[in-house]
């Protein structure tokens, strides 16, 4: 708070005088009328009379009615800091939520106490918390949030008003342009009390123009000050706002910040550099134009004219050397002189730099308000160093520096007509507009996916034209820019489409005399109704594979422009080698890939699309005509095959059209993949989600048909909402064709002991059992809940000591001792804690709900195609040897009669259901209708509380329904599968490698082998940090097969 009161200070010193705090919104709860779930009651606080009591409670039905607050239509424009003061006791452990802030559509600011008095912050949509700290349960706390209004963050203070519980932490949802709301709610699924106290809500204006905060991340927009006379030392820059300069991971070792002013002739430039050791500048470059950038030197970037890539460079190091040089189009120009100077001082553990650039070197003052383009730098050899201003990779890109706004002394126009006029110019959005639509201008003859694709793309560009008429505010302006960026290269990406969609269809083509085009894919493109699909024209295909894998790849077939495919048949040649003899045992399989459209997100800024996942088997399809289709294909080889090169063709017939033929070229390792996976899983498939959706319980015979499908790709077939796995009857089956684990149930274990005894004596020889339960428990708002689930992990441990107690939490020190095998979510997977519980011999896994999003991977619907199969090399690279998904079926549910009866006209509006129509819903509560008649729903309800639906789409589903009980895989699924099968080649290079090391020499390839085993960082960098690339991903698949090879 300190720092961020003397810095307002400071700015409002030279620029103005700041306007003094509005209080916008005062409440002390004397006079209010509560509503239901709430009642005013005495405080008990000196400093407050009265207090408003919140109660979740337990109706005589049985079912929690969750208490609530809210405070809507607080008008914050103009606001650069607000400030929500208020006082909070959480009555009850359960109680969950702190004072939420958000604009009209999202919690934008999301603060609750998550166990035992935890406090945590929302640092995203992505489940991301920050820990703020612990509160006491049952005492009345002192909350503030000071909130950032222009760049979108905010900090959080408790009883502590001088330091906060955390800081800089940016909205929930990045595009929230004002908070307009407060409100907060008790537990949504047990009784709990809150009581609110006092609450205040002030906006601060500042006069200053443009304001203090436009000039860090993500504007760099600075106002230059008028100097009275030329400075001379620092005291001259002592109203001046620091610029703090930094690297692009944080604070630099040796801090720098820079200040600058100008008056009619000069900009004036003073840096602040620390030196731990002034000393060690010594032997520095200081003749003029020689490289002063090779010592601990400063670096000023100007460009007059920002519409123009022409820009200015000037460096200087602590000895006095000067370098100047002129840049335009990639060119550098060393002869280029400027009449400038750096006065240089060094003082015991820092040095200065005063320096002083005439206006007319540079092609002459600039005129009133404009606009300059701006960095300030510095390169130090000594802490090794790069810090700038604005956050870049390299400090000559021009388009990346901040900007300098020279205005005028004085200027009478308002703050509103000022943001305007400098946002308009800054940015200049309109005429970006303009340009856009422009090019989305296709002919008539173009294909009718790209058609789609334009006028997807004029109706978002209209929208934003919209929003343009409205915008205000730097934050709406900010958001709008990203927008249009992403429809410019969207329109890049369309009219590469159209290039090569001409080409596709080019006179005296193949696709022009076939009537349409056939293409191949790699199996991780993810196609969508709302892509231009830009792909190059490949027409055959190459897999990689050892003896029990599978190998995939997409065919996609497109129309002649102005011309639909209906139906098409296809058929595949035997796999046989090159003495054209069939291979026993191997297959080739061709699905239809079918569309699944997207609900609605309920965050800002999301549209609907339809992507290709269904994957449907068969010869022969026939579907509504489309100018798109596509086909997915698995080549397997059977176990033991020889090493060498195999080959089939798979032929696709559209009806009325000639046959395409595709060859496939399989290279065969000579390895053979084992039977069961070597990375434990843990994914969910639940019978009563398969009732939900076909009105009836599956089979004996239908769910092992469900088992020996989720064992085919891989993965464990379980289910964690059982108290016996998948079911005792089925450990037999599943046993003997590859499943690994038995997940036993560990709520209350010494009820089931006995049982849990049984199943061991049974099974414990063939399937390694572990204990499972208290999902997430540090996330549960149940009162009690982390003590009942300490007592049966204590319980179980004494009964069954030789079992490991799985547990789906972070790793924290209240569950130390009592969980032997973790299982934290991807968000909150922490390197430094598991390399700490590994060293004492416990387990770690992760998992993935719906969340989190970008920049992690995931499974759902529309996470990149490419997700699904690097998770398991994210655990190779990560070291966790497990993966747990929580619904392989989850959606099935959703798409039934429950689901129906859950929906509403306005839900339906929300999420984008138009197909819904009541008709249509009539029928489905009654069972009448249901996918694939309809679309699929691919979103899912809370099992506890049915009013809490996920804001994903295809979350915790990887397959679909098919008829008569028959499981359709999606190419999520499939991707994963592919991921599971490379993840067995790490290991087989691991225990090579090792047995290498036992026997010594060859210490080279031992070298190169534990390189490739610890995966590229521009592979797999982190769990945030993957390639994007499928090619970059195979290459280095084929080099771990290779080495492979080499080790045996």
């Amino acid at each position: 708070m300190r720092t961020f009161l003397t810095t307002t200070f400071t700015l409002c010193a030279f620029f103005g005088v700041a306007a003094a705090d509005t209080v916008i919104y005062q409440e002390d709860f004397s006079s209010y009328q509560p509503r239901a779930s709430q009642q005013v009651v005495a405080s008990g606080h000196p400093d407050f009379a009265h207090a408003l009591e919140i109660k979740t409670v337990k109706g005589a039905d049985g079912k929690i009615k969750q208490g609530s607050w809210l405070k809507g239509g607080l008008d914050t424009r103009g606001a650069e800091v607000l400030t929500i003061d208020y006082w909070i006791k959480f009555g009850t452990e359960s109680a969950r939520y702190a004072i939420l802030a958000n604009d009209d559509a999202i919690k934008s600011i999301t603060v609750t106490q998550h166990s035992n008095g935890q406090l945590q912050v929302a640092k995203s949509m992505n489940m991301e918390w920050q820990q703020a700290g612990k509160v006491v349960i049952g005492k009345w706390h002192h909350f503030r949030y000071v909130v950032n209004c222009v760049r979108g963050d905010f900090s959080v203070y408790v009883d502590d008003m001088e330091t906060p519980r955390v800081e800089g932490i940016s909205y929930r949802d990045t595009r929230t342009v004002s908070l307009t709301r407060l409100w907060t709610l008790g537990s949504e699924s047990s009784e709990s009390t809150t009581y609110l106290g006092n609450i205040k809500v002030t906006a601060k204006a500042v006069t200053q123009f443009p304001p203090l905060s436009l000039g860090e991340w993500p504007y760099y927009v600075r106002g230059v000050a008028w100097a009275a006379q030329p400075p001379t030392s620092a005291r001259d820059f002592v109203d001046v706002a620091p610029i703090e300069l930094t690297t692009g991971s944080g604070p630099a070792i040796e801090s720098t910040r820079a200040q600058v002013l100008r008056d009619a002739d000069y900009l004036y430039v003073y840096f602040q550099m620390y030196a731990k050791d002034i000393a060690l500048r010594t032997n520095e470059v200081v003749e003029r134009d020689g490289r002063p950038w090779l010592n601990d030197c400063f670096e000023i970037f100007l460009q007059p004219d920002i519409t123009e890539p022409t820009y200015f460079h000037f460096v200087g190091n602590s000895s006095g050397g000067i370098y100047d040089s002129r840049h335009s189009y990639g060119n550098r120009d060393n002869s280029w002189d400027c009449d400038w100077k750096a006065v240089i001082e060094r003082q015991a553990s820092s040095w200065t730099a005063l320096v002083t650039i005439p206006f007319a070197g540079v092609g002459g003052a600039p005129a009133r308000d404009a606009i300059w383009g701006f960095n300030v730098g510095r390169e130090n050899p000594h802490s090794k160093d790069v810090s700038s201003w604005t956050r870049l990779d390299n400090f000559h890109t021009p388009q990346e520096f901040g900007k300098l706004l020279f205005h005028a002394a004085t200027d009478e126009r308002s703050a509103e007509v000022r943001t305007l006029d400098l946002m308009n110019r800054l940015y200049n959005l309109p005429a970006r507009i303009a340009a856009i639509e422009q090019r989305l201008t296709l002919g008539q003859d173009a294909s009718p996916n790209l058609v789609v694709v334009q006028e997807r793309l004029r109706a978002e560009l209209a929208a934003r034209q919209a929003e343009l008429a409205k915008a205000k505010s730097f934050t709406a302006f900010r958001i709008l820019l990203e927008d249009v960026q992403k429809l410019a290269a969207a329109t890049d990406q369309l009219e590469l489409a159209v290039e090569r969609s001409n080409a596709y269809f080019a006179k005296g083509s193949v696709g022009q005399r076939r009537g349409y085009a056939s293409l191949v894919l790699s199996s991780m493109e993810k196609v969508a109704d709302n892509q231009s699909n830009a792909f190059p024209l490949v027409d055959s295909a190459k897999l990689r594979l050892s003896g029990n894998e599978y190998g995939s790849f997409q065919i996609m077939l497109l129309a002649s422009p102005g011309q639909t495919i209906g139906s098409v048949k296809t058929s595949a040649s035997a796999l046989s080698g090159v003495d054209q003899r069939p291979v026993s045992g191997a297959k080739v399989q061709v699905y239809l890939e079918e569309m699944v459209r997207t609900a609605k997100q309920l965050e800002q800024g999301q549209s609907q699309v339809s992507y290709a996942d269904v994957l449907r088997p068969g010869e022969e399809f026939t579907f509504t005509p489309s100018g798109m289709v596509l086909l997915w294909v698995d080549v397997y080889l059977p176990a033991g095959i020889a090493a060498g090169d195999y080959s089939t063709t798979v032929t696709v017939t559209p009806a009325g059209l000639p046959p395409v033929s595709v060859p496939v070229t399989i290279s065969a390792t000579g390895l053979t993949l084992p039977k069961s996976a070597s990375l434990d899983t843990a994914f969910c498939f639940a019978p009563s989600w398969v009732k939900d959706f076909y009105g009836q319980a599956p089979n004996h015979d239908q769910m092992l048909a469900y088992c020996q499908f989720i064992l085919d790709h891989r993965l464990e077939p379980m289910n964690l909402w059982s108290s016996n796995d998948i079911g005792e009857e089925y450990f037999d089956y599943c046993a003997e064709h590859g499943k690994t684990m038995m997940f036993l149930q560990i709520s209350s274990i010494r009820n089931r002991q006995a049982k849990t005894r049984e199943l061991l004596d049974r099974y414990g020889d063939r399937l390694r059992p572990i204990f499972f339960g208290h999902d997430e428990v540090l996330m549960s708002s149940k009162s009690g809940a982390l003590d009942r689930m300490k007592q049966d992990y204590a319980d179980a441990k004494e009964l069954f000591p030789k079992v490991p107690r799985l547990n789906t939490a972070p790793i924290d020190e209240r569950l130390f001792g009592y969980v032997d095998i973790w299982c934290p979510l991807f968000g909150h997977f922490n390197a430094e804690a598991t390399a700490e519980r590994q060293a004492l011999g416990e387990t770690v896994w992760w998992y993935p709900t719906d969340y989190p999003l970008a920049p992690y991977a995931n499974f759902n619907l529309d996470s990149p195609g490419i997700d699904p199969r690097v998770i398991p090399w994210m655990n190779w690279k990560l070291n966790l040897t497990g993966l747990l998904y929580w619904g392989l079926n989850r959606e099935w549910r959703s798409n039934g009669v429950f689901e129906a009866k859950q929906l509403t006209p306005e839900f339906c509006k929300l999420r984008g259901l138009d197909w819904m129509t009541p008709e249509i819903l009539d029928k489905m509560r009654a069972g009448e209708v249901r996918w694939p008649e309809i679309p699929w729903l691919p979103y899912f309800r809370n099992v506890f509380n049915v009013r809490t639906v996920s804001r994903t789409n295809g979350g915790g589903n990887l397959l679909y329904p098919g008829e008569n009980f028959q499981p359709l895989p999606s190419i999520r699924l499939k991707n994963l599968r592919d991921g599971m099968q490379d993840y067995e080649y790490f290991v087989m290079l691991r225990q090579q490698v090792d047995a290498l090391k036992k026997r010594g020499g060859r210490n080279a390839l031992v070298r190169e082998a534990e390189a490739a085993l610890a995966i590229d960082d521009n592979v797999v960098g982190g769990a945030t940090s993957f390639t994007k690339d499928p090619a970059e991903l195979l290459a280095f698949r084929d080099k771990v097969i290779d080495l492979v090879l080499r080790t045996r």
